[in-house]
């Protein structure tokens, strides 16, 4: 297992503000803007947002550890500003998936119960009505309310929470295809160190520039490569949403060394008419959220000489469980790879038991990236710490893994 970049959240940033003071680590785009304009955090800029925020939220608006705050909106750097601030306050982020039903939302806020609604002007109107209909109605506040919080007065920031590595920070629901969607709860603990095991596999440096285009309402956009990069001083450039023809203008004007897709966005990318001619040589790698890709948009990247990594996890499992390294990209296609640095992988039969090389087994897996527990209190996990993600898979004699089902 790959040390822990921090002992905590607070302790991260602080890092990040000493290791980037006047240069970005987070720079923002909004696909809409016809001229690409971008604004930019520093890290010590980001540092000051998130004493401004956690005084807002922790003394003004009286949020007590434990307590939830949830957001509804579109990829905004005020997301990370804020989880950083609950972090520090021993409070939970409750990220809301915006493509979701009003009663979708709903289901979600009666499970958690947040005492504060952080929305967008976007999905303004939208909140206010779906917070009248919850149980527990909430604080609905507007984006302005946080990214205006400098102003207001300062009293000192509040102190970091003690024993951070165990205090509950994020609580991301499963998407409910099998079932009632489960709040899935990511300690401090286990998000530091998936940020450690995804940073190591893909070999990320503070020379990086890491382009952010999936939703950070889902970990795949939060942790496979934002957080991470955060974690080693290198810069996020964050869109609002995904746009394939910003995507290729950013590769080509801001130079991502990295970025993360899935299925989809890759095949846009490659039918987009500026494909051809879009400089992506800044790339040294795509890695991509999904268990299964095609065939026609990886091999498009292969052409151009981009590797595109796959990487396999749940919402439960960090997600950086299992991944296919750059240099077995083209070797392996169609594979996951292999299990990451301190992730324990098992292939199981219905009955419990190891399956052969070459038999389709459950995917049980352990790790210090892997949740505990479904809000509020029921295990995510076996007794032995493994958890059976129903994914079905089968390992190859040299260690790798296909996920079949």
């Amino acid at each position: 297992m790959p040390a822990l970049p921090a002992d905590s959240f607070d302790q991260l940033l602080a890092r990040l503000a000493e290791r980037r003071p006047s240069l970005p680590v987070l720079s923002a785009c909004d696909p809409q803007d016809a001229e690409s304009r971008w604004s930019h955090m520093s890290g010590r800029d980001l540092q000051q947002q998130v004493d401004s925020v956690a005084v807002l939220v922790g003394r003004h608006l009286g949020v007590m550890p434990g307590e939830r705050v949830a957001w509804l909106g579109l990829n905004h750097p005020t997301q990370i500003v804020l989880l950083f601030a609950l972090a520090r306050l021993g409070a939970v982020f409750v990220p809301l998936n915006h493509r979701l039903s009003p009663a979708e939302w709903v289901a979600v806020m009666d499970d958690c119960t947040p005492s504060v609604l952080v929305c967008d002007d976007s999905l303004r109107d939208a909140a206010q009505a779906m917070a009248g209909r919850c149980a527990r109605l909430p604080l609905v506040l507007g984006l302005e309310v946080l990214k205006g919080a400098a102003p207001l007065p300062m009293a000192p920031p509040p102190e970091a929470v003690q024993g951070a590595l165990d205090a509950p920070l994020l609580l991301v629901y499963t998407s409910g295809t099998t079932g009632k969607p489960k709040g899935a709860v990511h300690t401090q603990g286990n998000l530091l160190a998936n940020m450690a095991i995804a940073a190591q596999v893909q070999g990320m440096t503070p020379d990086d520039v890491v382009a952010t285009v999936l939703p950070l309402f889902h970990v795949g956009g939060l942790c496979i490569q934002t957080l991470p990069a955060l974690s080693v001083g290198a810069q996020v450039l964050l869109f609002a949403r995904f746009d394939p023809g910003a995507t290729l203008r950013c590769f080509e004007a801001q130079r991502p060394s990295l970025t993360l897709q899935v299925p989809a966005t890759l095949q846009a990318l490659i039918a987009h008419p500026r494909w051809a001619e879009t400089d992506l040589s800044s790339l040294r790698a795509v890695w991509a959220g999904s268990s299964l890709l095609p065939a026609p948009p990886v091999q498009a990247f292969h052409a151009r000489g981009i590797p595109v990594c796959n990487v396999y996890g749940s919402t439960e499992t960090g997600p950086f469980s299992i991944a296919l390294p750059p240099t077995h990209a083209i070797s392996h296609g169609g594979s996951c790879g292999w299990p990451a640095p301190g992730v324990d992988v098992r292939l199981r039969s219905p009955q419990g038991t190891e399956v052969a090389p070459g038999e389709v087994g459950e995917v049980w897996v352990r790790a210090p990236n892997v949740v505990a527990l479904y809000w509020p209190d029921q295990p995510a996990c076996d007794a032995d710490g493994f958890f059976h993600s129903g994914d079905l898979a089968q390992q190859a004699p040299d260690g790798s893994h296909t996920v079949v089902g």
